[in-house]
């Protein structure tokens, strides 16, 4: 429980920092590494709550934005994919992105 409220408290200081950021603070970021790093932080808990994980990344490799700011999403949306389920089903994880017009989506 403890290393859930440690980074909670993590991802909302991550989140108040951001508001800091300019554009010009943006980066270039290997969306698939990031990916597999927020899934590798998580590896306890998708494992803990039997869940399957599917990926689909191949139209959008790289995005520019704050790091930060995405690893954040990611885990929330992962880890409420969690919390959220039906109680008697295995989670069914569904991380995609794909272009949309100059941006991009992540669903």
């Amino acid at each position: 429980m403890s290393r859930r409220l440690d980074t909670s408290i993590r991802d909302l200081s991550n989140i108040i920092n951001i508001r800091s950021y300019s554009v010009s603070d943006y980066e270039e970021i290997d969306l698939h590494h990031l990916v597999d790093h927020v899934l590798a932080q998580l590896k306890t808990q998708l494992e803990d709550a039997n869940a399957e994980v599917i990926t689909d990344l191949h139209n959008v490799r790289w995005v520019k934005g704050i790091k930060a700011y995405y690893e954040s999403i990611l885990i929330n949306l992962t880890t409420n994919a969690i919390k959220y389920r039906q109680s008697e089903k295995n989670p069914l994880i569904h991380i995609s992105a794909y272009p949309d017009g100059h941006q991009f989506t992540i669903r």
